[in-house]
């Protein structure tokens, strides 16, 4: 196959599908092969029919797709970004751990013994389900993520170990770090969930709305020495609740996706 005159334009298309794509390295290189040797050709079909090479690459590149559709594509054919079992079972377990952790979270407030007691087992069984269930917020939104909301979990991890190292060490700034790069991360995985337009957008702004209050609120008290106390972290716990229940009844009742007969077709 001869190579078409002037691949600038198909170069540039398929380089910003490649780190958007699913899957390994290897497996995306490959893709983007296939991708450039189809764009080529019918490339070079339509400079036969009198097309300029601009002209003929241009329309063998709309003929093929936008990049968000290439991409969601691809995605769904591995089963990602559509309604799973998974998905739809771990909605249901955050919904059960955003309730189970607000009742909790009050029972601590009411009573001294459970406080110091039994709370931080059943929050932390919570909390696990809360995880899971934001593993399965990853997955239902992985094929429409943009490049930094598939970051944000990645920051938000390195900012975990971040203040568990520093902890351990007693290593305040580091702890601070920390704390700054998971909320940092879980900020941008947020908007880059909004953007995606695959779930609602009500339970994360919910989330994003509790985040920014909370901040705004333990700024405020500082700047006019009032001590906010609980206050704080009450708004945030319970925007998130609150968000998580409701997004967790969506995941939950979405019917399960079967990709097992699908496959990217190109062009």
């Amino acid at each position: 196959m001869a190579r078409a005159a002037g691949v600038g334009t198909i170069d540039s298309f398929v380089s910003k599908l490649e780190p958007n794509l699913v899957g390994h390295a290897r497996l995306r290189r490959r893709l983007v092969e296939e991708m450039r040797g189809h764009l080529e050709d019918a490339a070079e079909r339509h400079q036969a029919r009198g097309l300029t090479p601009d002209e003929a690459q241009q329309r063998a590149i709309d003929d093929f797709g936008s990049p968000e559709t290439v991409v969601g594509a691809w995605a769904e054919s591995k089963g990602v970004g559509v309604p799973t079992t998974f998905t739809r079972y771990a909605g249901l377990a955050g919904f059960v751990g955003a309730l189970g952790l607000g009742v909790s979270t009050i029972l601590e407030q009411m009573s001294v013994s459970y406080s110091h007691g039994a709370f931080a087992e059943v929050s932390m069984f919570f909390v696990a389900l809360f995880t899971v269930s934001l593993v399965a917020l990853y997955m239902r939104v992985r094929g429409k993520l943009v490049p930094f909301g598939r970051l944000g979990p990645r920051i938000s991890i390195a900012g975990f170990f971040i203040v568990l190292v520093s902890m351990r060490f007693w290593f305040g700034p580091g702890t601070l770090v920390g704390m700054i790069a998971i909320v940092a991360g879980l900020g941008a995985f947020f908007i880059g969930t909004i953007r995606s337009g695959v779930v609602p957008r009500g339970p994360v702004a919910l989330w994003i709305g509790g985040l920014l209050m909370s901040f705004t609120v333990g700024l405020g008290s500082v700047l006019i020495d009032v001590d906010a106390g609980a206050l704080i972290p009450l708004i945030g716990l319970t925007a998130l609740m609150v968000g998580w229940a409701w997004l967790g009844l969506h995941l939950w009742a979405e019917k399960a996706t079967d990709h097992s007969d699908r496959d990217l077709v190109v062009g």
